[in-house]
């Protein structure tokens, strides 16, 4: 379930994820209207390294309401 706000987050404010900083206000509206949205899709790429191995898989999300 943390996944998902991560997701959430990350579909709303993709600049942030690259080193913008939202105001507070763009943050808040962001996050209304992923709450009372419908719908969501998001794309990234998460880079996961260890000692030996380095990975970047691209992800995709959806939230779906169902109400």
């Amino acid at each position: 379930m943390k996944c998902l706000w991560v997701v959430a987050f990350l579909s709303v404010f993709p600049g942030s994820a690259l080193g913008g900083a939202p105001s507070a206000e763009s943050l808040i509206e962001g996050m209304e209207a992923t709450l009372w949205s419908d719908s969501n899709h998001g794309r990234f790429t998460m880079r996961i390294e260890t000692e030996y191995w380095t990975w970047e898989p691209d992800l995709e999300a959806w939230m779906v309401r169902q109400v």
